[in-house]
Formats: structure tokens, sequence, C-alpha cells
């Protein structure tokens, strides 16, 4: 085999290896954006249900929440105290649909969703 057949064949060797990587990457993505859908969905069910316990076993407890009102919640003790005061003054049934979730490294995303409730009283809330 001359030296060039033998570097095609290593280069085609690794761009195969390559393309097998990001396929596994691209799948390890996939279930990854599914653990963020179940999480954000896990919260909402909680909020919906007013189940306290449930919103905390997805929340950081150094959470720091930005409220559609422009109202900060800082620490899970006050983010928690403000959801229970918002869900008593806005009832309704809560729903989120997830537009878009990106990686900013691995273990760490950033989801874009709107984040609805459908009133008993009054037109539906979209946050």
């Amino acid at each position: 085999m001359s030296i060039n057949k033998m570097i095609t064949a290593v280069a085609m060797v690794c761009l195969l290896s390559l393309g097998l990587v990001s396929q596994l990457t691209a799948a390890d993505e996939e279930q990854e954006k599914t653990s963020v859908r179940t999480v954000l969905h896990s919260y909402v069910e909680g909020r919906d249900r007013r189940d306290i316990e449930a919103v905390l076993a997805v929340l950081a407890p150094s959470i720091d929440q930005l409220t559609s009102r422009g109202e900060w919640r800082r620490g899970v003790e006050e983010a928690t105290a403000g959801m229970k005061r918002s869900s008593k003054k806005n009832p309704g049934k809560r729903s989120i649909v997830v537009e878009t979730i990106r990686f900013l490294r691995p273990g760490v995303a950033l989801a874009d969703a709107r984040y609805t409730i459908k009133g008993t009283d009054g037109p539906d809330r979209i946050l």
C-alpha cells in the first residue's frame, strides 16, 4: 500500500469515527433535552396541583426567580412563598410548551418556553 493510500485510509477511518461520535452526541443531546422537558413539566404539574413538595423536588436551593411582573424572588423560601401566593391569586390550569433548548455547556441548559395559565376568571395568561 502506498503512503498516499495509507493516509487516505487513516483519514477515512477518522472521518467515519467523527460521524459516529457526532451521532452519539446527538442522541445524548436528545436524551438531555427530554430530561429538561421532564423537569419543566414536573414543575408545572406541581404548581398546578399546588404541591409545594413536587415543586421543591425540581428547584435548586439557590434559585433566583424573576416573575412576569418583574419581581425577584431570591432563594428557595422566598420563591416558594411567592409561588403559593401566585397560585392562590391566579387560579387556573397551568401548562408549559417548550420551544427551544440550548446547552450552554454539559449539564447546563437554557430553555425557551411558554407558560400559560388558563384562567377561570378572564383571559388566559401567557407568561
